[in-house]
């Protein structure tokens, strides 16, 4: 190989592009440039991606002499960089796949669903005066309805979460107000129960900066969760504030509470404090790893203050979008 140029050697010879790259690279090199690319080669049976380099080496008069090159064999890591490129195109594409089959579950369910909600109430207004089963009948169809179309609802939300599907731009959300409207929602809920629901807020404008659906979410998940865990006779409260530039939400009740050392587990989806197939209490367990992932993503943060029998508090704070003013904190005034 003496006196051959080296883009001649045998394990040059992968393509005239690579050649050409490799002869480019010398004259660059010869000119005092240190050059540094990744390349093929070709080997014995096959061929190999190196690390190559050229390293000029200059006289005291600073003109190059020579030129060292180097190669290092990379052809396993960039094998595992492919494999794991692989692998990650593949999740995204079941992620894809998943939000498409959820989109249409969506409303393959909703619809029915609907239809068996409407039917189950105009059921009941029609034998309102019936002394028979069929009142609790329509009734017992309209509560499984609900609760079917409400899970549907939080695998639907978590989903498109965890996947971070959901591309609705962020934009300025009064708290104070979706609070009050979610208060509304849930009202029926509390008072059916026998609990008081109470609503304390501060004189602010209180907003946040989050897809329009994100703030609902998390307060309709937290009342429900409250309201549910809530013994008749039973308080909940629901407080909007400023604590700083923050925005605060207190969810607090006189549930039952629960063991501190269990609420991390709480944000992991289908964990609840009443789990089993005895368990006193229904749901799915989705409710909290709901508003952690929607919190989340607006940059908040969650924390849960709990004991057994003492009830539980829940505090999500946001970023604000304004100064803080002379408007009370939650618990204030």
């Amino acid at each position: 190989m003496v006196g051959t140029p080296i883009w001649e050697t045998h394990w040059a010879q992968t393509s005239e592009d690579s050649k050409q790259r490799l002869r480019e690279a010398v004259e660059r090199a010869a000119e005092g440039e240190f050059v540094r690319y990744e390349r093929p080669i070709q080997g014995g049976d096959e061929e190999r991606i190196i690390d190559f380099s050229i390293r000029p080496v200059t006289d005291a008069d600073g003109q190059v002499e020579l030129l060292i090159p180097e190669a290092r064999d990379i052809t396993e890591r960039k094998r595992r960089e492919e494999t794991l490129r692989a692998a990650k195109e593949e999740a995204e594409e079941a992620s894809r796949l998943k939000s498409a089959v959820l989109a249409n579950m969506s409303h393959e369910l909703r619809t029915p669903l609907t239809s068996i909600l409407g039917f189950a109430e105009a059921i009941a207004d029609e034998a309102s005066d019936d002394a028979g089963p069929v009142p609790r009948f329509a009734s017992l169809i309209a509560k499984s309805g609900e609760r079917l179309l409400r899970t549907f609802d939080n695998i639907l939300n978590l989903s498109r979460l965890e996947a971070e599907q959901q591309n609705e731009p962020a934009e300025p959300v009064d708290v104070a107000a979706a609070a009050r409207s979610v208060a509304d929602e849930v009202r029926d809920q509390a008072e059916a129960d026998d609990i008081a629901l109470r609503k304390e807020e501060g004189n602010a404008t209180l907003r946040t900066r989050a897809p329009a659906d994100q703030v609902p979410i998390v307060l309709r998940h937290l009342l429900s969760n409250a309201i549910t865990y809530t013994e008749a006779g039973g308080t909940v409260w629901l407080r909007v504030g400023r604590a700083g530039g923050d925005v605060v939400v207190e969810v607090e009740d006189t549930g039952i509470g629960m063991d501190p050392d269990e609420v991390p587990a709480l944000f992991e989806p289908f964990r609840q404090a009443s789990e089993g197939l005895d368990r006193e209490y229904e749901g799915t367990g989705l409710g909290l790893a709901v508003v952690q992932r929607a919190v989340d993503r607006m940059g908040g943060t969650v924390d849960v203050a709990t004991e057994e029998g003492e009830g539980t508090c829940v505090t999500v704070v946001l970023p604000g979008m304004e100064p803080a003013n002379d408007a009370p904190s939650p618990g204030e005034g």
